[in-house]
């Protein structure tokens, strides 16, 4: 995928011409929301369009807009409330995937395309994550028993679990070759309190984080096998098919270290 310099800064100048044009006279409220933000640009496969988060007042929708042609960003999506997430582009190049109300979706980029729901189900499903080649989706779900992880087809529906009963799921990250997932498992305890000395009237939210460990799962069977050191865990990352990367915060916050895992 071609992202070169100038073409994220033609994607960041359509936020500065809706600035400048606004700066030339005095502004109230109502000029002050129309004000568009975009952000999150993702260009297609073949490096030709672009679709990207366009926010104005706390509601995003999602555009496409062609690179160099000279053309205007035209919506895709027309939601009322809230925004997408997860938004990647199909195989194709015809739509963009997204999540939204705890379900997949599926936009066409053709003008007057319907859009509909790859599925809806019951259960809120999150951190929806496509394969390499596009063709299937990882998410957690959450229910009763805990949260489970799910792959599923984009083109056949099938689903099926590739790990359950977790404490809790976040970061969802396949191996290049599409055989492994990579996640961490981690939890935030929220704790409302009223000290004396504040009074009755005020509550302080204070969140406990429990030390984090990283897994590693073989899609074709098996258990998950854990990964690393627990702790602070970010950026985890494939360098390639077997070995991961992630760095791990010390329990004071005073010194990060970078780790190489071996998945195999």
């Amino acid at each position: 995928m071609n992202r070169s310099p100038s073409r994220l800064v033609w994607i960041l100048s359509l936020a500065l011409s809706a600035s400048r044009a606004l700066a030339q006279t005095p502004l109230d409220i109502e000029q002050l929301i129309d004000i568009k933000h975009p952000s999150n640009p993702i260009f297609s496969k073949d490096g030709r369009s672009v679709a990207f988060l366009w926010d104005r007042a706390g509601l995003a929708n999602l555009y496409v807009v062609g690179v160099g042609a000279g053309e205007k960003p035209r919506a895709v999506t027309s939601l009322k409330e809230g925004q997408p997430g997860g938004v990647f582009w199909s195989a194709d190049g015809a739509s963009l995937f997204y999540s939204y109300g705890g379900d997949l979706w599926q936009a066409p980029i053709a003008p007057g395309a319907e859009i509909r729901p790859v599925w809806q189900t019951p259960g809120n499903e999150t951190g929806m994550t496509p394969s390499p080649d596009l063709t299937r989706v990882a998410y957690v779900r959450s229910g009763e028993g805990g949260f489970e992880i799910f792959v599923r087809s984009l083109s056949g529906g099938a689903e099926s679990k590739v790990v359950g009963e977790l404490a809790a799921a976040a970061g969802l990250s396949w191996s290049p070759d599409g055989t492994q997932l990579a996640f961490i498992v981690a939890r935030s305890i929220r704790h409302d309190e009223t000290p004396a000395y504040s009074g009755t009237k005020i509550i302080y939210t204070i969140t406990e984080r429990t030390p984090a460990q990283a897994y590693v799962v073989k899609l074709a069977g098996g258990p998950a096998v854990p990964i690393g050191p627990p702790g602070g865990f970010g950026g985890l990352r494939w360098s390639d098919s077997n070995h991961l990367v992630f760095d791990r915060t010390s329990a004071d916050f005073k010194r990060r270290t970078i780790y190489q895992a071996d998945s195999r």
